[in-house]
């Protein structure tokens, strides 16, 4: 059976911190909800991060599952954090691609830590497609 585990916004950021410096990542991730809301007329409850990749048009997006109003994600239920990547097309239009959901279980932090080393990896060459 498996565990869902519980975290505030500040555990997910050392979480996500922590993969950054696993993965020797020089840049800065950034809470991007806001830039999401602006282009949204439905309120958006979780908080959405910004992870920069080596692909000057590609940024990878998470869905953090923690809500922007507790800092903590919800008590019940089987959410998930997703991972998304934001493309910029040349003619500025952008484009979504859903990469992996991972449950908040025990092994979320290594989870994570695989698909961003993933996109990552892929990023460094721009001929490869992210799927």
């Amino acid at each position: 059976m498996k565990t869902y585990i519980q975290f505030s916004k500040k555990q997910f950021e050392r979480m996500l911190w922590m993969i950054k410096s696993d993965l020797s990542l020089n840049c800065y991730i950034k809470d991007v909800t806001d830039e999401f809301q602006e282009f949204d007329q439905t309120p958006i409850w979780e908080i959405i991060y910004a992870i920069p990749t080596y692909h000057p048009r590609i940024r990878l997006l998470v869905f953090s599952s923690i809500d922007r109003h507790t800092n903590k994600v919800r008590s019940k239920g089987q959410d998930a954090v997703r991972f998304v990547t934001e493309s910029t097309l040349s003619t500025g239009e952008k484009r979504y691609t859903h990469i992996k959901k991972h449950l908040r279980i025990q092994t979320l932090d290594q989870n994570m830590k695989a698909t961003i080393s993933y996109v990552m990896s892929r990023t460094q060459d721009k001929k490869k497609k992210i799927s």
